[in-house]
């Protein structure tokens, strides 16, 4: 239940924090592994973090399937698929915008932007299947 000043009051168990955290868990799981990227890259700009857009952009999909304790329908897996890519991609251009990408790419040149859009890509499908996988596996029960 919700007072007219807008806090909640139900009782404990059915709403508050915890609902709210269950609720945005991909999006929350998704910014906090982009500001820890963040972080890092610019303390070091020419050391290239090459997976993490690919953890950033699957952590929607992994925190949405881990909070929903099994699988979800293709729109959910669409909607964490476009959340967690979009941080990844936010977080990669903030990155060259501040020059944090300077570091080399596997392939051997300089700048890596072409190189973090590509793996962001990869973690958003990867977020989806999370998400939309049925048969249980390493990480996630049926």
């Amino acid at each position: 239940m919700t007072a007219p000043h807008g806090l909640d009051t139900s009782p404990a168990g059915t709403g508050g924090l915890g609902a709210v955290v269950r609720r945005h868990a991909g999006l929350l799981a998704a910014s906090a592994v982009a500001l820890a990227w963040m972080a890092l890259a610019r303390h070091q700009p020419d050391t290239t973090y090459h997976f993490t857009p690919v953890i950033v952009a699957s952590s929607w999909g992994a925190a949405r399937r881990w909070v929903a304790a099994g699988p979800g329908s293709r729109a959910a897996g669409l909607a964490a698929a476009g959340g967690g890519g979009a941080i990844a991609v936010i977080t990669a251009a903030e990155l060259a915008w501040f020059g944090a990408l300077e570091g080399p790419t596997l392939w051997g040149t300089a700048g890596a932007l072409v190189e973090t859009l590509a793996f962001a890509a990869v973690g958003a499908a990867l977020g989806y299947r999370f998400v939309t996988r049925r048969r249980p596996g390493l990480l996630f029960v049926a």
